[in-house]
């Protein structure tokens, strides 16, 4: 797999002078970013690269060089531990950031690349600080609200998932992954899993025996119906209630 970090650099980086519009930000009342400029304010910063299905966006333990915003695509987030055994610890959807658990930090603590052909807005750390940005109104805010507001969405579902059992945890990953690409109020009843299930298995913490048999089960109770690397969810009051049964 190819290092996107040591064949591509950002072009046009922190140029904001010519921005068509003032990039403002909203919070809904679900707590989510309400704005539809969210790519278009990104990529008047940097210049978007394109990443090829398996290429690898950074490494474990190579060095921080700034944001990571997935504009088209997936991307999968792993880690190797010390024992070499290796876990895979997100899925990436559009308009979400990758590495933001490295920042802070001298080098990334995990590794991702693209499960399929995907658009990637990468913008160095220092950018939204840059005085060019500094001169357009918002843009600073903005960037950081985006990625704390993603930060806490994760650990609140990563709290809210610890007790759960199989089929709890392979529902609410569906119901997150709908959400993600919600227009408005509506969550999205199709979903793209380009993913394998050995590699969703593995992040949900169970065999892949048990995912296809959970799969199998939630299509026979018409919750969702699954298809090469899609998936419709049926029942979106079935699978949140399903996720809010007692443990």
């Amino acid at each position: 797999m190819q290092n996107i970090q040591q064949e591509s650099s950002v072009g046009n980086a922190c140029d904001t002078q010519h921005m068509p519009f003032k990039p403002c930000l909203a919070i809904g009342d679900d707590g989510d970013l309400v704005s539809e400029n969210t790519p278009i304010v990104l990529k008047s910063i940097a210049q978007p690269v394109r990443l090829a299905a398996g290429e690898t966006l950074f490494r474990q333990n190579s060095p921080v060089t700034g944001f990571h915003l997935l504009l088209e695509g997936c991307l999968k987030e792993t880690h190797i531990d010390g024992n070499g055994h290796e876990s895979v610890i997100n899925f990436f959807y559009p308009n979400e950031f990758a590495g933001m658990d490295s920042l802070g930090k001298s080098f990334f603590d995990n590794t991702t690349e693209a499960l399929v052909d995907s658009l990637i807005c990468s913008i160095p750390g220092p950018c939204v600080k840059d005085k060019n940005a500094k001169s357009v109104p918002c843009l600073e805010h903005y960037v950081w609200t985006l990625m704390a507001l993603q930060m806490t969405k994760s650990k609140s579902r990563l709290l809210a998932s610890r007790n759960y059992n199989a089929a709890q945890k392979l529902a609410d990953f569906l119901v997150t992954q709908a959400k993600k690409t919600m227009t408005g109020k509506l969550a999205a009843s199709h979903l793209d899993l380009p993913m394998s299930r050995q590699d969703l298995a593995n992040h949900l913490g169970m065999s892949p025996e048990t995912l296809s048999r959970l799969f199998a089960d939630f299509t026979s109770r018409g919750l969702v119906k699954t298809w090469h690397a899609q998936a419709h969810i049926l029942d979106f009051d079935g699978l949140n209630r399903m996720i809010s049964r007692p443990h």
